[in-house]
């Protein structure tokens, strides 16, 4: 800041520029961690809502009186507004237990809530 001849105090337009440039500097920050936020958020709330959803498949597996067949099946679901795709694979296990891994995945997207259980065949 300089004395200008008047006496006045003021800021040179250099000055000015350089504050302007580092207050521009904090807010793209501010606004790309805003932006970072919403994703993550969104992204939270889809796996959360997977996990949800497969808990629903699961009870309706561990509830029936009859066990799955033995090998693959897949299949698709809704629930809070969205479309699931998920997949079981059913395989024996020792004295009449079967173990069911469940996958759950929004169509075409990637693989969001896993689950394994186990349960008797009868």
């Amino acid at each position: 800041m300089r004395m200008s001849a008047t006496g006045e105090d003021g800021f040179t337009l250099i000055e000015l520029l350089v504050a302007l440039a580092v207050f521009s500097l904090g807010a793209l920050a501010l606004v790309r961690l805003d932006s970072a936020t919403a994703r993550a958020t969104a992204a939270i709330e889809a796996r959360e809502l997977a996990r949800i959803e497969l808990a629903n498949i699961a009870a309706e597996l561990m509830t029936d009186p009859r066990a799955p067949s033995i090998g693959a099946a897949s299949g698709e679901s809704a629930n809070a507004g969205r479309r699931w795709r998920w997949t079981r694979q059913t395989e024996p296990l020792e004295r009449d237990l079967v173990r069911i891994d469940l996958k759950l995945a929004e169509p075409g997207g990637q693989v969001l809530a896993m689950q394994t259980l186990v349960r008797p065949l009868q």
